[in-house]
């Protein structure tokens, strides 16, 4: 179904009774991503962010920023539910998530983050990254969007999606190409970790149980997730063995037990 916020129709799905949790993908992918996973006993909500799959991709740069989304995000959710949720989100999802816990935490029962970060700090680095993303999102406009998916398919971090199987393959890939390059490209330059705001010196306000999951192989993220460790009061880090930076596609069973104990957590 679409649902209006502010001239721009959001892609969104919702199946099952149960527990409300919604799921934000990563970027270049769209809701199907997580739609392997057994999330029996919740009333799972699906979103396509702004540029991504069924969603509008608009030209326009002023809806691609964070605070903009996570009001669009939050004007979903609560016409759809009315009681306390779930909030699961992968890399450039899982950022959003924690940017949308630390303005609605009150409306939270538990906060799953994938592979993410709470942004770039040191500025030098930041600006390096905008620059980068700029000029990656130059090339998409420019190559189109296969070109795209096979760059992106070879970054160092989704190495270990080579292991995976034929089909799962062949669904990133489709899941990819389903973009197109305006989102692409916006979206690019809009949730650059060099542009959007680092949360750092916000983690201590969470008051709200946090998971906190990564693939061992994916060592970056696995850094990241011992550091939360540090700065989240109630938090806890999953490493997920033989995996890399996509533990939900990679790893399914695993995730899949990890929202099972979730669930029964909060059913006591």
């Amino acid at each position: 179904m679409k649902i209006k916020y502010k001239d721009i129709n959001y892609n969104v799905e919702v199946e099952g009774d149960g527990i409300p949790i919604v799921f934000l993908h990563g970027y270049s992918e769209n809701m199907s991503t997580f739609r392997y996973l057994d999330c029996t006993g919740y009333k799972r909500i699906f979103i396509d962010l702004i540029g991504h799959g069924k969603t509008q991709s608009p030209k326009d740069m002023k809806y691609y920023n964070v605070k903009y989304l996570i009001k669009a995000i939050n004007y979903i959710v609560k016409s759809i539910t009315d009681t306390k949720y779930i909030f699961y989100g992968y890399s450039m999802g899982g950022r959003m998530a924690l940017a949308y816990a630390l303005e609605y935490q009150e409306e939270l029962s538990h906060l799953i983050l994938e592979s993410s970060s709470y942004g770039i700090e040191d500025q030098s680095i930041r600006d390096k990254r905008y620059y980068n993303d700029c000029r990656l999102a130059e090339e998409i406009r420019h190559n189109g969007i296969e070109w795209f998916e096979s760059y992106w398919s070879n970054i160092l971090i989704f190495k270990t999606q080579k292991m995976l199987g034929e089909d799962a393959r062949n669904t990133i890939k489709k899941i990819r190409l389903s973009n197109n390059i305006i989102g692409l490209s916006n979206s690019l330059i809009g949730f650059s970790q060099g542009r959007v705001n680092c949360l750092r010196n916000e983690l201590y306000k969470l008051n709200i149980g946090v998971t906190y999951i990564s693939g061992e192989i994916d060592k970056k993220y696995t850094s990241i997730g011992e550091e939360l460790t540090k700065l989240i009061r109630n938090i806890k880090h999953v490493r997920v063995k033989s995996s890399g930076h996509n533990v939900h596609m990679e790893k399914t069973q695993s995730i899949n037990k990890l929202l099972n104990e979730i669930r029964l957590s909060h059913s006591e």
